[in-house]
């Protein structure tokens, strides 16, 4: 059986895979975005780990013919497989929920501490010989809202409230009495909590759709903060472009941007990163790539893996 990896493959891993007999066919994470490489890749495969940034859309799925089982290394698969095309394949889809969550909070904090200090254009003043150093506010003196209550977004508010004792509120689809309980976190509607925080982190997936546009910015707090370690896609860059430019939004930081590169980006994408340091960054998507989550995701990975061989119920199935 041949099993098409994408992405690093560990020591674990590999062993598990060898001791089941099973033949590993191994490309970059950024190698199959081309759909028509990535549909030559698949070809006489029978298990697909998704550990890049291949999109497996209806087409490759319905050009996979011995495809049985894809593995998405991450929570939200929905964003690189189409599930409704996999279901009607027959072809098992699962994930590995949590695996990444501290490493992506780490990087929301990262990027909420960039922006409330104001880094990115302090490096930039220190590299022109300037030496600006504004009065700006701590990471723990505002109120910051969570859209989204999964486990990044608890991870997140782990560190912000007992690692910086920071006034956090969140909205979600559905609300946690357990974890207001654990955090001290408290729940308030959608446009309520946008209209009384100081900055505001996503934590939905795609499948969401545009959770940010102008009405929602015009209902934030002048001077608010965006962090976005989710998807770009639940921001609307027009209304976000307008937001910026006007300064209704003080800063904006993104893990990722619109498209990832397999795209050319529109007008108003392309204004948004023009707008430069003092207005808006972004990392390259980099917030679930460590080892330790590789390692913990593959880990889940091949648990479900091996239960499709021995034809057991898959753990974590979405599909």
């Amino acid at each position: 059986m041949k099993v098409l990896w994408t992405g690093e493959v560990y020591e674990n891993a590999r062993a598990a895979l060898d001791r089941y007999g099973l033949i590993l066919e191994q490309f970059g994470p950024r190698d199959l975005v081309d759909e028509d490489r990535f549909i030559d890749a698949l070809a006489g495969c029978q298990v697909y780990v998704n550990g890049g940034f291949e999109v497996a859309s209806e087409r490759v799925i319905r050009s996979a013919a011995d495809l049985r089982l894809i593995v998405y290394l991450g929570a939200n698969a929905g964003t690189y497989v189409d599930l409704d095309a996999a279901k009607q394949r027959g072809i098992t889809v699962c994930n590995t929920p949590g695996a990444n969550a501290k490493s992506v909070a780490e990087i929301a904090i990262a990027l909420a501490i960039s922006a409330t200090r104001r880094i990115p254009a302090g490096i930039a003043s220190v590299a022109a010989g300037e030496w600006h150093s504004p009065v700006v506010s701590a990471l723990h003196g505002l109120r910051i809202g969570l859209l989204g209550m999964g486990h990044i977004a608890q991870a997140f508010a782990r560190f912000l409230r007992l690692g910086l004792d920071a006034d956090v509120l969140y909205w979600s689809p559905t609300r946690k009495p357990a974890v207001e309980a654990d955090l001290a976190v408290r729940y308030a509607d959608r446009l309520d909590l946008l209209s009384q925080v100081n900055m505001v982190s996503l934590h939905l997936p795609e499948q969401a759709g545009v959770v940010l546009g102008a009405a929602e910015f015009e209902a934030m707090k002048p001077g608010a903060i965006l962090i976005n370690t989710a998807r770009p896609q639940l921001v609307d860059a027009e209304a976000l472009d307008a937001a910026l430019s006007s300064g209704r939004l003080a800063f904006a930081a993104f893990d990722g941007f619109y498209g990832e590169g397999t795209r050319d980006l529109t007008a108003a994408e392309e204004r948004i990163l023009r707008l430069g340091p003092d207005k808006f960054i972004a990392t390259p998507h980099i917030g679930w790539r460590t080892k330790e989550a590789d390692v913990q995701a593959q880990a889940i990975g091949i648990r479900s893996l091996v239960e499709f061989l021995k034809d057991e119920p898959v753990s974590n199935r979405v599909a």
